[in-house]
């Protein structure tokens, strides 16, 4: 499954969209990534979301979304 960017999974980053946050991965997954892991998921990708999870705007640190 994919989670979007706010989540937390360790060795990731986790931006919000915002530059600043880039390449600073995280040390420990989300309370839900571990709820979804023990139930049997497995994260295979992030998503990109709009800087500050705010939907008016329709852009992130990875370009306009079309």
């Amino acid at each position: 499954m994919s989670l979007k960017d706010q989540f937390d999974i360790e060795g990731l980053d986790s931006t919000l969209g915002y530059v600043g946050r880039a390449f600073t991965p995280t040390t420990s997954n989300a309370v839900i990534v571990d709820i979804l892991e023990k139930l049997g998921a497995v994260v295979i990708a992030k998503t990109n979301l709009p800087q500050s999870i705010m939907v008016v705007f329709d852009t992130s640190i990875y370009g306009i979304r079309h």
